[in-house]
């Protein structure tokens, strides 16, 4: 169960920045996020559990400007990340400054620019005795699109490979900067991770994705399904596997005046 937590918890963090890119008014002042998901037990019941709460806090001109991040593991709280957002004289994100309440730790994302355009983000902090080292690096084409990213994360004790676990991750975009392929395949082979395929609709939402492993074979199919509010915003994402619900996404919106 740990493993797919540690999983679930990293893989939640770019979903979580898929859902706020999929909101169509600049508006908005906060969003609350409720995560759930949903499990059937050996007697054939079905459990909803709590994954995630998050609240973001966005200025008049849009951009984000906090971030609580509470997760859960075993329905109990598991997590709480305090992020706050500071801006370059270009309206750039330049650094965020991250606050692990759990285990009283601080530390630092650093953005980089290469022509107005972020290049890389890195962190480095140590964390119950182990060295943690951050790094995501973003490519464009001759015209100045997104077309990959990468993203590697690795954990070790201090002075010793023993324990560590890295995570590496690939992410392939299409010609609008949107999301296609996440593939998790180059990760620890000691954690079960596997190559998704986002499908979007014309207006930019993720309304399936597959699921392969390694060798390419196809795991498991989600669809997902949207309601939104008057302004357009989606409220609600329903995901579904083979149609049971398994993943749920409530979101509160509030809208400056």
């Amino acid at each position: 169960m740990k493993k797919k937590f540690f999983c679930f918890y990293f893989y939640s963090m770019f979903f979580a920045c898929f859902s706020q890119n999929n909101s169509s008014n600049s508006k908005i002042k906060k969003i609350i996020e409720t995560q759930t998901y949903e499990v059937t037990s050996s007697d054939n019941k079905r459990y909803v559990y709590t994954s995630e709460i998050n609240e973001y806090n966005y200025n008049i001109k849009g951009q984000e400007i906090s971030n609580l991040a509470k997760t859960y593991y075993n329905k109990k709280p598991y997590r709480t990340t305090q992020t706050n957002y500071f801006y370059n004289k270009e309206d750039q994100i330049d650094y965020t400054d991250n606050f692990n309440l759990k285990d009283s730790i601080r530390y630092k994302v650093n953005y980089f620019y290469t022509s107005n355009k972020l290049v890389k983000k890195s962190a480095y902090y140590i964390i119950n005795e182990k060295e943690i080292n951050y790094n995501e690096k973003y490519s464009y084409d001759k015209d100045g699109k997104l077309t990959k990213s990468n993203y590697l994360y690795l954990e070790k004790y201090l002075d010793s490979y023993i324990g560590q676990r890295d995570l590496n991750a690939l992410f392939t975009y299409n010609k609008k900067e949107q999301l296609i392929e996440s593939d998790w395949t180059k990760s620890d082979s000691s954690y079960k991770y596997n190559r998704i395929v986002h499908f979007r609709n014309r207006k930019g939402r993720i309304t399936k994705e597959k699921e392969y492993d390694k060798n390419g074979n196809l795991i498991k199919t989600n669809i997902y399904k949207y309601i939104f509010d008057s302004k357009n915003n989606w409220t609600i994402l329903k995901c579904y596997e083979k149609k049971s619900l398994v993943k749920s996404i409530y979101r509160e919106i509030e809208y400056f005046d």
